[in-house]
């Protein structure tokens, strides 16, 4: 029966979503538009709409169920995980065009969305009987996601029992309808009307992915976008006890892709300097070059970043992920995913007891780029660590930590009597060469590679004889690879050649 169904549910809301835009367009009647809507509030927070299913009545009205969320909002001293996103958790349609939709209370929000210019009716009721008014105020040329649309204003004003107008926090406050888009501005209809106390946040449309309009989902592929020549800097230490500091950077050297993106590898230029709260010497410092691989086909199956604002997750601990744009950077979209926000209880859902938790914030082309840990077992103490620095091409935000990894991890080296000099072979190198380190067999030794300018390019360990010394990404020219010990002694030095 459910292989029956499946298919059924999609031509209704092939059906019934674009039946107005299709057969006759001024009918307004695409509020259901299919797949993903987002919408932008003016904090810069994003609110969706996903339509799950579609029913029809015995009557042919049409039922149209969106995603559960969990609301930061009490019923009976539960969390509420029933009525569903910014549109509620389920509208009615009538054949004549009329929407009901439900708030918290589970009060009908009416919008006809077939109404003529000037054509008034009841929204929605207050308490004593008195209510709130809609009336389309206008129907004009608007910009929804950068396309220009016909789009209609509806305006609220309260009224008591007798008709006359009352003081509200809606009067004059205004939704837009878009004839192609659906809603194209709106309050939380959750809220309604008592936004004021609540979520008093205008909502913009942002964002659809039928069609592909504005801003999307983030995925893996998007977080992890990065280009030769990319630079990341972060900044850490804990908070509530006497724990260490650190800063990190990171500089992409090379890449290289599987499949059709499918895959990615980056070599990364990776140094980090840590300040411990001991008495000197007090700093650790770690310089390398490091690979970082990103299996897309795998990481797809975690669907931590596909999830929509407020999606309601069953425990034992979750937080229903938000997007942000603007947060903490400017410019780039950034998913936030909590570990933990809620919890079941014996009868209802309800914040949950102070366990430990992380903060992850996930930007579009620049990783993780936010970390928050919380310890309960010896709270209050936890770390965090923030990107303060990016660059990517041209573009550039925040304050580095050094100009360059030389600069954050300076490596003071103490020159041998004699320095031997290192076989290198081939030299000139195409890709690849070994370097003979007869006479060197103590461990812990590391290599440094200067450019012609005496940049360090990376330091990496020596784990082999003979060493491979790997291009891994860098231009054509000429280095000298410097030979050290675990005392930052020089043993030798070569100069190769990079073709």
């Amino acid at each position: 029966m459910s292989q029956v169904l499946k298919p059924m549910k999609k031509f209704c809301i092939l059906l019934f979503c674009f039946s107005g835009s299709i057969l006759n367009a001024q009918n307004y009647q695409n509020i259901c538009t299919p797949g993903i809507t987002f919408f932008k509030g003016s904090s810069g927070n994003i609110k969706a709409y996903r339509q799950d299913s579609v029913y029809l009545t015995g009557n042919n009205d049409t039922i149209f169920i969106s995603y559960r969320t969990i609301r930061p909002f009490f019923i009976n001293g539960c969390y509420d995980t029933t009525n569903g996103s910014i549109l509620g958790r389920r509208i009615y349609k009538k054949q004549d065009g009329t929407f009901y939709f439900f708030n918290w209370n589970h009060d009908t929000l009416t919008i006809k969305a077939q109404a003529a210019i000037n054509e008034t009716w009841k929204f929605c009721n207050l308490t004593g009987g008195s209510r709130i008014d809609a009336q389309i105020t206008d129907i004009s040329q608007d910009t929804v996601l950068g396309l220009a649309d016909q789009v209609k204003v509806i305006s609220f004003q309260a009224k008591d029992l007798n008709g006359n107008n009352i003081s509200h926090f809606l009067n004059q406050k205004t939704i837009k309808l878009s004839q192609h888009y659906g809603i194209s501005q709106t309050y939380d209809l959750y809220y309604m009307p008592d936004i004021q106390t609540n979520d008093a946040s205008v909502y913009y449309i942002a964002g659809k992915t039928i069609p592909s309009l504005g801003i999307q989902n983030l995925t893996w592929k998007d977080v992890y976008n990065f280009d030769v020549g990319d630079e990341f800097h972060w900044w850490g230490y804990w908070w509530g006890g006497t724990g260490p500091s650190w800063g990190t950077m990171k500089k992409v050297l090379a890449k290289e892709v599987f499949g059709n993106m499918d895959s990615v590898e980056y070599t990364m230029e990776y140094c980090k300097i840590m300040w411990l709260p001991y008495p000197p010497p007090n700093i650790e410092t770690t310089y390398d070059t490091i690979l970082e691989s990103y299996n897309f086909l795998t990481m797809g199956n975690n669907a931590i970043i596909q999830n929509l604002p407020q999606t309601f997750q069953g425990g034992p601990y979750y937080h229903a992920p938000s997007f942000e744009r603007n947060m903490l950077l400017p410019g780039r979209q950034t998913q936030e995913y909590i570990n933990w926000c809620y919890s079941r209880f014996e009868h209802c859902w309800g914040d949950a007891f102070e366990p430990s938790y992380t903060i992850h914030h996930y930007s579009e082309g620049l990783g993780n780029t936010y970390t928050y840990y919380q310890e309960y077992e010896v709270w209050p103490i936890g770390w965090i660590e923030t990107m303060v620095y990016y660059k990517k091409g041209s573009e550039t935000w925040g304050t580095p930590l050094a100009s360059n990894c030389s600069e954050l991890v300076p490596v003071k080296e103490i020159v041998k009597s004699s320095v031997s000099e290192l076989k290198i072979y081939p030299n000139p190198v195409e890709t690849q060469a070994e370097i003979s380190l007869e006479g060197f067999k103590q461990s812990g030794l590391r290599y440094i590679s200067y450019n012609n300018l005496g940049q360090q390019v990376y330091v990496r360990e020596i784990h082999s004889d003979p060493l491979i010394f790997d291009r891994s990404g860098l231009p054509g020219g000429l280095y000298v690879i410097t030979l050290i010990d675990d005392n930052n002694t020089i043993l030798a030095r070569g100069k190769i050649m990079l073709k």
